[in-house]
């Protein structure tokens, strides 16, 4: 069975923490590792983050000078060994199927696929996310750019895919820890642009649910 990396950077998250780490671990649909990333946090995280390493060997800690969220999530791919990574924010958390939908994506070896989400402001659904690239192929790297272009999709968040971590390695893909806003963005487009495989882009499957705080987000 592959092995999934799921990378949380965290920082000063005490408040929503449990609630994220416990959203994956009570799943079991595939063999995953995952990879705490404490950037530096000057509450209860850290010690959060320990009390998980020690007592469920799927969960790895790690203690890091605060460095912001791309630092964090870089450090993570270095510590990765799973096929296939993906990224979760610490203050959100995961839909009960999200493992399910990550098994189902992996299964069929893609080079990348993305997934939906929904937000919430004050616990209840308030808006779809706009992730809506077609399930087809696309035969360059333009059109799948204005594709996105045109639906008006400019975040492309790690949260919301799946990426082989092969691929990352190879061209050595990171985050650019300089950059404050579209992190995500640019991360992204450097890992579009090694894509070999157009036909595995976007398999548009059901989302994660991850809520996000002052407006959660629900990825399912």
């Amino acid at each position: 069975m592959l092995l999934h990396s799921i990378i949380i950077p965290v920082y000063n998250t005490s408040q929503y923490l449990k609630e994220c780490i416990e959203s994956i671990l009570c799943q079991n649909d595939i063999l995953f590792e995952l990879l705490l990333i404490d950037d530096g946090s000057t509450d209860d995280s850290g010690k959060i983050c320990n009390e998980y390493s020690q007592k469920d060997t799927r969960v790895k800690c790690f203690h890091i000078l605060n460095g912001g969220v791309s630092k964090a999530r870089n450090y993570g791919l270095s510590k990765a060994k799973g096929q296939y990574v993906s990224f979760i924010d610490s203050d959100d958390f995961v839909a009960s199927n999200y493992l399910k939908i990550i098994k189902d994506i992996i299964d069929s070896h893609p080079d990348f696929a993305i997934y939906n989400y929904i937000r919430w402001i004050n616990n209840a659904k308030q808006e779809k996310g706009r992730f809506r690239l077609s399930n087809r192929m696309y035969h360059s790297i333009h059109s799948l750019y204005q594709e996105a272009v045109n639906l008006e999709i400019v975040s492309l968040s790690v949260c919301c895919a799946v990426f082989n971590r092969n691929i990352i390695e190879t061209h050595h893909i990171r985050f650019n820890e300089s950059m404050k806003t579209c992190e995500d963005f640019m991360f992204s487009l450097a890992y579009y642009h090694f894509l070999a495989d157009y036909s595995t882009y976007c398999p548009l499957v059901p989302c994660c649910l991850f809520p996000c705080r002052n407006s959660t987000l629900l990825f399912f």
